[in-house]
């Protein structure tokens, strides 16, 4: 069901939840915290602020720390421009943002996924036609997943995807049922 057919089920029966607001928060933040400051606080001396750069490399301006930024993000950088710019890559290894004013570059027909659990048998070598889904307001894609490990995972969009983030979960469907999931690397 879908979340209109819920909510239209629950008017139905008089509950109460059919017209309450959607969360848009994580559900353990308390009142006043962000999501970037309990991770500040969970890895306290680990995080580092860094440069932002664009496509060309040129510094466009400094960020706080790569936890509180996400692939394709747009808002909240902390940085004037007179045209759009999103987050298409997030380097931990020197802690630099790289914006581009190119959406387009935001997409990708490939990613590498690990950390895999199956919910069927598959085999190294094995080539699989699925669906994936990448973020959770994102409707599964047509892809081919080929099995390079048993831990690993090369997808191939059949249509590139937008905003691949490594660190999100990629869930492997066949039509409605769930076949796998793992972690994207990138």
């Amino acid at each position: 069901m879908t979340k209109p057919e819920v909510r239209a089920l629950a008017q139905q029966m008089g509950l109460p939840t059919s017209s309450t607001v959607d969360s848009q928060d994580a559900c353990f933040l308390a009142p006043g915290m962000t999501f970037g400051s309990i991770l500040q606080q969970r890895f306290a001396g680990q995080t580092r602020p860094g440069k932002v750069i664009d496509d060309d490399g040129n510094v466009l301006g400094q960020h706080s720390g790569i936890h509180n930024y996400t692939i394709g993000q747009r808002q909240g950088l902390g940085i004037a421009s007179k045209s759009r710019m999103w987050i298409r890559q997030i380097r931990k290894e020197d802690a630099t943002i790289v914006v581009t004013f190119d959406s387009d570059k935001l997409s990708s027909k490939h990613m590498e996924v690990s950390n895999l659990n199956w919910l069927q048998e598959v085999a190294v070598g094995d080539s699989l036609n699925c669906q994936v889904q990448i973020r959770s307001r994102h409707s599964p894609q047509n892809a081919s997943i080929k099995v390079v490990s048993q831990d690993i995972v090369v997808v191939t969009f059949d249509e590139p995807a937008k905003a691949i983030s490594p660190g999100q979960a990629a869930v492997f469907y066949d039509q409605d049922m769930v076949i796998g999931q793992g972690w994207i690397d990138g």
